[in-house]
């Protein structure tokens, strides 16, 4: 046992002899099994990969603007000779990160959320910071040598054959994410970026705290902050490289909130075409080219297309639409019958039933919610390998007052022909000037007819409801339109 692991550990001696380099960010050795062609290799192989989960967003003009700032921060870097890739991806999750070799990608989500030229200078830079580093590269050398070293216990000795799979297991955790070091290094080099390229570096804590403040309330994390956690340790952290870099006051830095917010007039917001939009008095979804009605009076969380009734003696009634794609059955009772593996119910009884022009099927289960005596009601209907299920709560006590209410909004299904579909409004990001004397909510009220808003409005602009705004200043809304951006 001895002698194998002596012999593991002069073999790593000499895989650490053949791979130490200097890493260019930091002038420190380091060991390596990547090289920097091989870095720019795994991240060009990477960017078909992240193109076909996410998409590209399409606004060349919008892409050339993002890819300026990035390439006036890269081309001072440690490393300006890599080929920068920067990409926006068309996903509204916020959130940004860097591949080896240089290719770096921003969702149109963390568009929306930032608020001055500053503000994305920070985060890019940040991520170059990674890409100079090498932390890509220094994770890859990480992974490969558990392989390895597991490996080699496992043919050395036999009895260590147990390691390999916990090792593995360990390394998949360990690897997902950057460490807290990483985050730090990367903190300080996009700082010392930024300074240098002429932006004022103390946006990054900003936005730090932006995004803490957005998360409240939320029921689950902001992916930017999931990856890169915002300690309050990190944001002190980032505001003092801020202050330290500043503290001369002899270089004039830009910040450019109403140059960067004009850039994003018409910027595609939410879910898009997956989501559901109001069109009249339904409910649209322009990618399946479906509508339905909403119960009147009920609330509605549209990203998830759930609805509940505010009333303290139906608590337990609520109703949910999904929407099941690539379903392999071409028979409805079918589908219905994985629904009930999975929701572990046996119903009490069935019957056909029509999702507007589609054949459907109803089912009631009997159950319990919240303590009380419930019927499930589950709608299901198939369109080709589409599926939908309408899945309803109602308390017994309260069954005959609420299934018509559920019968009515299944049935009220409707197919979209393409031009409807396409004419559906999606939300967007519009610009507005803040006039004499106003504040948020009367900024709001004149936008939306009212104040309900007030809170997000702020909030997405990286204010509070009680800042004061500067005239002529920009502030980004949420409003429902049609409108294509303009490519240039």
């Amino acid at each position: 046992m001895h002698r194998a692991i002596r012999r593991v550990g002069l073999l790593a001696a000499g895989l650490l002899l053949a791979g130490c380099v200097t890493n260019p960010a930091t002038q420190q050795k380091e060991f390596t099994l990547v090289t920097e062609a091989q870095e720019i290799q795994m991240g060009q192989q990477a960017h078909g990969e992240i193109l076909k989960q996410f998409g590209q967003y399409e606004d060349s003009a919008l892409g050339d603007y993002v890819a300026g700032v990035g390439g006036r921060i890269a081309s001072i870097s440690h490393r300006k000779q890599l080929p920068y890739l920067f990409t926006i991806l068309d996903s509204s999750i916020v959130n940004a990160f860097a591949l080896p070799g240089g290719g770096i990608y921003v969702t149109r989500g963390l568009l929306a959320a930032l608020n001055s030229e500053a503000e994305l200078a920070a985060v890019l830079g940040h991520e170059v910071g990674h890409v100079t580093a090498r932390h890509g590269a220094q994770a890859a050398t990480r992974m490969v040598s558990y392989q390895v070293l597991t490996g080699m216990l496992t043919a050395l000795d036999e009895r260590l054959a147990g390691l390999k799979p916990l090792s593995d297991a360990t390394a998949g955790v360990i690897f997902l994410k950057y460490g807290r070091d990483a985050e730090y290094q990367a903190d300080q080099l996009g700082a010392g970026y930024n300074y240098e390229a002429g932006y004022d570096p103390s946006w990054l804590g900003a936005f730090l705290r932006s995004l803490a403040a957005n998360e409240k309330g939320r029921a689950a994390p902001l992916e930017f902050l999931s990856t890169h956690p915002s300690t309050p340790s990190r944001v002190a952290r980032a505001d003092a490289l801020a202050a330290e870099l500043t503290g001369s006051g002899s270089k004039r830095l830009e910040v450019g909130a109403n140059r960067y917010k004009e850039r994003l007039e018409g910027l595609l917001y939410g879910p898009g075409p997956e989501g559901w939009v109001w069109s009249g008095k339904r409910l649209a979804n322009q990618a399946h080219r479906i509508a339905l009605t909403p119960p009147e009076g009920w609330k509605l969380r549209a990203e998830r297309l759930a609805f509940s009734i505010d009333h303290h003696r139906l608590q337990s009634a609520g109703a949910e639409w999904r929407i099941h794609e690539r379903v392999s059955t071409i028979r409805v009772e079918s589908f219905a019958g994985r629904v009930e593996e999975r929701i572990k119910l046996e119903s009490a009884d069935r019957s056909p039933f029509r999702l507007g022009p589609l054949e459907g099927l109803k089912v009631r289960y009997a159950g319990r919610s919240q303590g009380t005596d419930a019927v499930l009601i589950m709608y299901y209907a198939l369109d080709g390998q589409t599926a939908y299920t309408f899945s309803a709560i109602a308390p017994k006590l309260f069954l005959s007052r609420l299934e018509p209410v559920y019968d009515e909004v299944a049935s009220s299904l409707v197919k979209l022909t393409a031009e409807e579909a396409k004419a559906l409004p999606m939300q967007r990001v519009h610009l507005e000037r803040v006039r004499s004397g106003e504040g948020f909510t009367q900024l709001v009220r004149r936008v939306y007819g009212n104040a309900d808003h007030v809170e997000a409005i702020a909030l997405l602009n990286g204010l509070s409801p009680e800042s004061t705004l500067a005239d002529g200043s920009i502030v980004k809304v949420i409003l429902p339109s049609p409108i294509i951006r303009r490519s240039e």
